[in-house]
């Protein structure tokens, strides 16, 4: 079990719910948004410390969302991602795309057009959604 991914281990679940009469639905879902709470810290302080620490950036994440192997959705736009500071507690992504089967999405922290640095990645299967929130927390 040490071996596994956490998405390895969420679709050995999928099929332990189908073996004990889950029956998943094959319906699309609307991801409307992606929030995540918490912000890394991927950008290092200056050696020069005249950064004011509650504006310093920390993080320019952007999410990817790949449907069956396929990059369909990303929130990179002409090599621009939000820079988030040390106040902000939460990043949204507003998505609002269709989605149905395999689904990844994945967050990479932008540096520049050369360098991009993954900070996390989630799997899911639609068909295994229950309610209108899914929830992901660290150790996914």
């Amino acid at each position: 079990e040490t071996l596994l991914f956490p998405s390895q281990k969420q679709y050995l679940n999928y099929i332990g719910d189908v073996m004990n009469g889950f029956i998943p639905k094959h319906t699309p879902l609307i991801l409307d948004r992606i929030i995540f709470n918490g912000i890394p810290i991927f950008i290092p302080q200056s050696e020069e410390g005249g950064e004011e620490e509650e504006k310093r950036v920390l993080c320019r994440p952007y999410i990817q969302m790949f449907i069956n192997g396929n990059l369909c959705f990303s929130t990179l736009a002409n090599d621009e991602a939000p820079k988030l500071v040390k106040q902000d507690l939460s990043c949204v992504f507003k998505v609002g795309k269709r989605v149905e089967n395999d689904v990844l999405l994945r967050c990479r922290h932008y540096v520049d057009q050369n360098e991009r640095v993954s900070m996390f990645r989630i799997y899911f299967h639609t068909s295994f959604v229950t309610g209108n929130i899914l929830r992901f927390n660290k150790s996914m």
